[in-house]
């Protein structure tokens, strides 16, 4: 593998507007990665467009629509500039070189949405209370899983709040009194349901998600945890959806530091596709140890939090089943909204009974796709389960995207079923899309996707023969659909863990009958990956494929 570091500065999402202006004019093979790039401004994609490379243009073209403007005075399109060798560089407009506001180009978000990105000499302060519940939520949501998954039965613990602040005080409890059952009865169950049946299922394995979520119980089971005075403000967003604050109390943990080591070490060790074998272990554990140390015990004063940042430490409560609870989800989102700056207004959530699904699996996902295939991205969103549609609506970008009709054929078939939950896979499902390049036929089935670019040839992919992927389990591809109520929707979060978990299953059988899946393992399948697809198949210039064509051709 040779070492590139132009390849490593354009995969990186920092990277300036200046130097991806440079990357573009001196390296023709990477300017693929330019056009995708999240710092490529229009100017640039604009020069891009005009360059020749069909490839090219049609990522920059898949962008147009959430093209954003430059200020005013700004130059609408791109010019090259001669520099002394006389190489044609595109023009980077003043308000976009280091040290001036940046106005972030993104493909995927629309102008209202977006994120504000501002590029200085000095990083942008991250504010605590932001960090802090996002660390919160993440793990709350990872514990409550766990807890669902072995201690179901127990169902005083799994009642709703009679309020958002009774909600938020109920795990301010349990966090204190370090009860998993209780941070996990007062999640909301549509989102930790995603998690509980996988954590369930792979609760045996020591490469699992259960492995993970047992080594995150013990490492809560050796800290020691004191909450003192927490005062609380409930922030009404809209119906059945709150902001409550933490505005004073103080949040105090500590705990051994060298049984804290030991688990941290465990937990890599039990991590598929992870090499410890090079490392000293006494050395890193010091490490670990001395760190913690100094760390410990650490003390979060919400009352000065509060005082001194204009968003204090938070958690978002959801109405759902009658009741009130914390929500990870929205709360991420919440967090995403308000560390962005943006004065967009958020969605209208939509809620229980609120989606538009289908009578039967089968339809609900076909449904999802030509929606997708409209640009239409509410309909997509109504149809997606309630964890993800409620998030979604309120944070994400939900206009209609101004694209052409893609022409959608085939369908969908159901392979497992069960009273609320199915799994369904794409049966020869096409789309079809006509542009002045020509067409470009994209076929799906369970295991295989065909390419077929009429400027530009054919590929073939099959999950279930090719190297690394059939490796590591994820030889189909199969969503997950839930019921609710009467209607079947899409489950973007249980089939993503669904695969997940399938990947760590089979890496964990592969390293108990002695397969090694270190580094060397990995670069080795990559490249009879590379040498499966051929250097002339379309599908090496998608995302994370058109890595091999550089590292291998």
């Amino acid at each position: 593998m040779v070492n590139d570091p132009w390849y490593d500065r354009v995969c990186d999402p920092t990277t300036d507007a200046a130097e991806l202006a440079q990357i573009a004019a001196h390296r023709p093979d990477l300017r693929a990665h330019v056009a995708s790039h999240p710092q490529a401004y229009p100017e640039l994609l604009a020069w891009l467009r005009d360059q020749g490379d069909p490839h090219v243009a049609a990522i920059v073209d898949s962008r147009v629509h959430a093209a954003a403007v430059p200020p005013s005075g700004a130059p609408a399109y791109a010019y090259p500039v001669a520099d002394a060798a006389g190489t044609s560089t595109p023009h980077v407009p003043t308000y976009m070189a280091p040290g001036h506001a940046e106005a972030a180009y993104d493909g995927w978000a629309s102008p209202a949405h977006e994120l504000s990105v501002e590029t200085s000499a000095t990083p942008p302060r991250r504010r605590k209370g932001i960090v802090i519940a996002g660390v919160a939520a993440g793990l709350a949501l990872v514990l409550g899983g766990g807890a669902f998954a072995v201690s179901e039965f127990i169902g005083g613990k799994f009642k709703p709040a009679a309020s958002p602040e009774q909600a938020a005080e109920r795990l301010v409890d349990a966090v204190a009194a370090k009860d998993l059952l209780g941070i996990a009865g007062i999640m909301s169950p549509a989102e930790t349901g995603a998690l509980r049946d996988v954590v369930a299922d792979s609760s045996t394995s020591s490469g699992s998600v259960g492995s993970s979520v047992k080594q995150a119980a013990r490492a809560l089971d050796v800290l020691k945890i004191s909450v003192e005075g927490v005062k609380t403000r409930v922030v009404d967003l809209q119906d059945g959806l709150a902001r409550v604050e933490l505005t004073d109390g103080t949040l105090t943990v500590d705990g051994d530091p060298a049984k804290l080591a030991d688990i941290v070490l465990e937990n890599l060790d039990s991590l598929p596709m992870t090499d410890l074998g090079s490392v000293d272990r006494e050395e890193t554990r010091d490490a670990i140890v001395d760190q913690l140390a100094g760390e410990l015990p650490y003390r979060v004063d919400l009352g000065r939090i509060a005082a001194e940042e204009d968003v204090p430490v938070f958690v978002m409560a959801v109405e759902e089943g009658g009741g009130w609870y914390v929500s990870p989800y929205l709360t991420l989102g919440e967090i995403a909204y308000l560390d962005s700056g943006t004065d967009a207004r958020r969605g209208t959530m939509l809620g229980v009974g609120e989606g538009a699904g289908g009578e039967t699996p089968v339809e609900a996902a076909d449904a999802l796709v030509r929606a997708a295939a409209r640009g239409d991205m509410r309909g997509l969103v109504a149809g997606l389960s309630l964890a993800e549609r409620r998030v979604l609506s309120v944070y994400a970008d939900t206009s209609r995207l101004d694209i052409d009709d893609i022409v959608v054929h085939g369908t969908f078939s159901q392979i497992e079923a069960g009273p609320r939950r199915a799994l369904v896979v794409p049966d020869n499902l096409s789309l079809v899309a006509d542009s002045y390049d020509g067409r470009t036929t994209v076929t799906f089935d369970e295991v295989c996707v065909d390419v077929d670019l009429s400027y530009d040839g054919y590929g073939r992919l099959c999950l279930d023969k090719a190297p690394l992927v059939s490796d590591l389990g994820l030889g189909g591809a199969a969503f997950v659909m839930v019921k609710e109520g009467d209607e079947w929707f899409l489950a973007p979060t249980e089939s993503v863990v669904r695969a997940v978990s399938l990947a760590q299953n089979a890496a964990s059988s592969l390293e108990k009958s002695g397969t090694r899946l270190d580094a060397a393992w990995v670069e080795r399948e990559a490249g009879r990956l590379a040498d499966h697809l051929g250097a002339d198949n379309p599908l090496l210039d998608l995302p994370v494929l058109s890595d091999l064509r550089y590292f291998y051709y």
